[in-house]
């Protein structure tokens, strides 16, 4: 039998509802051979093993006993890869069907290029378009992610090299929420990056239950400025402090408006002055949002370029397709276990 092109690692705990829809999506990419490693985290009900009844040869699930974290899940998932190229889903998000193949291109165009991200698009629990962000340029991108995380997606849009990813030590596990960033730095430090810059990836956001995965957020994040103070120095690189205003934001839609206030202060006056004067007005999480969607496409994209997210919407609202699509509503939560700052 031949060796995989990629294998696609999905840690995973409680949300198979969630979860069938992110595997859907994996198992349609085109012109790439692929494995999965679904990696059930601990699940303490029985919906978090139903991952096994998927008839695709594809598909292997390995179970934590007891919950790890998602860096651990990770890591197993990562130990498990037999393939040259190793990619990360959460279980929540979808992948547009040419995503790997496109990344493969890019990868084998770039010389030294040994991983790779791309752009993504922000849905809500139905997938409605809020926002988007685009990958930074190729090359080396060691001193921007030594400035700020510029990787979109948090855990779910880079594919690497698997042989670099084992190198670099994987993910740290005593990283909850920043054990991607810190692993895309050493990525960067390590070897060049090859993007597509293109919306590859719906990366969805809700409002519940975000509070509940931020309380330790700053101290990861001065952990993981810590640890790269070196590199930094090294490179002549000042730190950008943007995850003040990512934490607020999530702070603003889980409803912990105090919280969020104290947080955008620290992201700056400068910056952060039009958000303190509207936390009070109700409803106002989602009109910013409705506006964001509402902006022009990023340069050099296409609305055809979404013509993939498009069709999901069209499957989930079918009866007989909704198990390629189960979104939540947007008050049902996110509970990610990781950010991208």
């Amino acid at each position: 039998m031949s060796r995989r092109d990629v294998t696609v690692v999905i840690p995973t705990k409680d949300r198979w509802a969630l979860l069938r829809g992110t595997l859907a999506s994996v198992l349609a990419q085109r012109d790439v051979d692929l494995d999965v490693v679904v990696v059930d985290d601990g699940s303490t009900t029985s919906s978090g093993r139903d991952a096994s009844e998927l008839d695709d040869p594809r598909v292997r699930v390995v179970r934590h006993e007891r919950s790890h974290g998602v860096a651990a899940a990770r890591n197993r998932g990562l130990a498990e890869a037999a393939a040259a190229w190793v990619a990360f889903v959460d279980d929540d998000d979808l992948w547009a069907p040419d995503k790997l193949r496109a990344q493969l291109d890019a990868l084998a165009a770039v010389p030294g290029a040994r991983w790779s991200c791309v752009g993504e698009v922000h849905v809500d629990g139905a997938l409605a378009t809020i926002g988007y962000d685009t990958p930074p340029p190729s090359g080396d991108v060691a001193p921007l992610l030594l400035a700020t995380n510029r990787v979109p997606g948090g855990g779910s849009g880079v594919l690497a090299d698997a042989e670099l990813v084992r190198e670099v030590g994987g993910f740290d596990e005593r990283l909850r929420n920043l054990a991607d960033y810190d692993l895309w730095i050493r990525l960067a430090l390590a070897a060049r990056v090859a993007t597509v810059d293109r919306p590859l990836l719906a990366y969805r956001i809700h409002g519940g239950g975000l509070s509940r995965q931020l309380v330790d957020v700053l101290d990861e994040h001065d952990h993981v400025v810590g640890k790269y103070a070196a590199a930094r120095a090294a490179r002549g690189v000042e730190l950008v402090p943007e995850i003040h205003f990512w934490v607020a934001d999530r702070l603003e839609r889980s409803g912990r408006r105090a919280a969020a206030l104290r947080s955008y202060v620290r992201a700056g006056w400068a910056r952060a002055w039009p958000r303190i004067v509207m936390l009070p007005v109700p409803g106002v999480v989602g009109a910013r949002d409705r506006r964001r969607a509402r902006r022009p496409l990023p340069a050099g994209w296409d609305r055809a370029d979404l013509a993939w997210l498009d069709d999901l919407r069209v499957a989930g609202s079918g009866r007989d397709r909704r198990p390629e699509v189960d979104p939540l509503p947007f008050e049902a939560g996110k509970a990610r276990n990781e950010g991208n700052p």
